[in-house]
This record gives C-alpha cells, structure tokens and sequence, in this order.
C-alpha cells in the first residue's frame, strides 16, 4: 500500500464515517466512489487504485450491528457484576481493540459504540472472574452474515481478559486453515504479535502486528501461532514457562480430538505440578467460533436392542 492509497483512504473514512449516521440510509456504493473520487482529485493523487479502494472502503463500512435481542433463564447461581465492577477494572485490551478499529479498520464510530454494547451485554451475562468456587454458564450470540461475528468475539475476548479471565480458548472448526485464519484476526486484534514470526526471542525482537503497532507495553500470551500446523502441541508448550494463571493465555485450536486433549492434558499437568489435582481459581472462557459444526450433540439418542446408544 503506498502513501498516496493510505492518504486518500483515511480522508476518505472520516469523511464517510461522518455520513455513516445509524438513523441514516446506509451507505451505497456511489456515495463511496464519489467520495474517493472527490479526494483523488484533491490531493493530485493519480496513482491511487480507485476500484481497489472503493471496494476496500465496502468492506469497512459493510458491518452493520444492530440492536441485539437477548433470551436469558437466569439461575439462581448467577449475580450481575459487570455494572458495580465497571470502574474498577482497567480497559487496556478492549480500549486498544477501539483504537484499531477506527484508526486501521476504519469503523465507523456508531458501530463501535454497538459493538461495546453488545459485548458489555454478553460479558456480563458471564460469570465475575474472580467468583470462588466451581462454575460453569453457557450461551449463544447469533448473527448474520456481515453482522460483526468475528469482531464481536475479538472485542468479547479482550474485555474478558481485561476483567480478570485468565485462560481462553477459541475453537476454529475442523480446518487448519480456518483456524490459521482465526488465529491471524486474534493476533491482529488482542496478541499484538505474530508469534510465530518472533521465533520466541525476547519481547524487543517480537514482530508486532495489528494493536501491538499502536501499543505494546501489555500483553496476553499464546503458544499457538498462525502456520498451518501451528495448532496447540504439548511437547512445544513444555517448552515454554508459560502456564494459566499468570498473563491472560490464548489459546486457538481445532474441533480435533487429540488436540483438545493434549491441550487439557497440559492443563492437568500444570496442576499437577503445583500439587493440585485439577486448576484452580483460574476463571476459563472458550469461545466456539464455528458452534454449527462439531457442537456437542445434546439430541435425544437412539439405542439398539441392548441398551447401547446407536453412535
């Protein structure tokens, strides 16, 4: 991308969100050709792709997310927290995650604003991190196509790890390159770094990406990296002094059984050897990027004639 393209490109997103108004007709086509149009012109910038940006600037300003509809069956385990803790807790992923997406993404501020919403809503249907004791609570947020899904996970994981959750995993589908391609959007939006890239050097060799440009004086780890085969392993976790409980730790795997049990292996492994027979008070959110393929089958079984369920 060369500085003329980035110039024009950033005129022309505070010139579009401006217009990008939610009680507004959305923004066609010609409204953004005109738009880069006007700004080539104006800045002499003959070099600039304009189909190129055009369509770059459709796909910025394509995510629309509207008002969420909630269906909750609260148990009598589960507290609001969110509103009482809200001051307390120190924004620095998610604050990060806004930036980037205005400055790189060119969001429109409008939809940020819903994509805050609805993730406040979502994180404090969880339950409080720090809560002692055992619990587990489940849900489900649906979209459509374009509504913002991916970004909503993102911006869910880094208010997740900002409030105080300290081991998160993201599973991926059943494809390495599905997975590859969640780890990337991760990177870009809650690591900060390519893992992969830095070769495990220290932090001054990292090679930083997406919110990591724009600040790197906090970190989440993660031991899975963006290659294909770059799935969580256990014999390259052993490798490094990493372990839950400590920074936030990501964790973006496949619907693979052997993974997900070396992965849970692992973890048992860290317990045990802190003399522990299971981990404890490290608050786990995971996160199933693709719930419509692979999900737990909680359906009525079929049994034959003895009693056997019919698999």
């Amino acid at each position: 991308m060369n500085e003329n393209y980035r110039s024009v490109r950033s005129l022309a997103q505070i010139r579009l969100a401006m217009r990008s108004d939610p009680s507004q007709p959305r923004l066609t086509s010609e409204e953004i050709r005109e738009t880069v149009e006007q700004f080539v012109t104006l800045t002499g910038a003959d070099d600039v792709d304009v189909e190129r940006l055009v369509a770059d600037l459709e796909g910025m300003f394509a995510t629309v997310i509207g008002e969420g509809q909630l269906l909750t069956e609260d148990d009598d385990a589960w507290e609001p927290w969110l509103l009482k803790r809200r001051a307390d807790v120190e924004w620095r992923f998610w604050e990060r995650y806004r930036h980037y997406l205005t400055a790189e993404e060119g969001w429109a501020p409008a939809t940020i604003e819903k994509l805050h919403d609805t993730t406040d809503e979502v994180l404090g249907r969880l339950t409080a991190p720090d809560k002692p004791g055992p619990w587990d609570r489940r849900g489900m947020v649906v979209g459509n196509v374009q509504s913002g899904k991916t970004a909503h996970y993102i911006g869910l994981t880094c208010k997740a790890a900002d409030a105080g959750y300290k081991l998160i995993v993201v599973l991926a589908g059943f494809h390495n390159s599905l997975r590859s391609q969640t780890q990337i959007r991760l990177e870009e939006g809650f690591l900060g770094y390519d893992w992969g890239a830095s070769a495990g050097g220290p932090d001054s060799t990292v090679q930083r990406v997406g919110v990591g440009l724009q600040d790197f004086s906090f970190r989440a780890d993660t031991i899975t990296t963006r290659a294909d085969d770059g799935d969580f392993r256990r014999q390259v976790a052993n490798n490094f002094a990493i372990s839950p409980g400590g920074r936030p730790l990501l964790f973006v795997v496949k619907k693979n059984s052997s993974v997900l049990r070396n992965l849970l292996n692992w973890v048992r492994g860290a317990a045990t050897a802190g003399g522990n027979a299971r981990v404890k008070d490290i608050p786990l959110l995971v996160i199933d990027d693709e719930a419509d393929q692979g999900s737990v089958d909680t359906g009525a079984q079929e049994f034959d004639e003895d009693g056997k369920p019919d698999l």
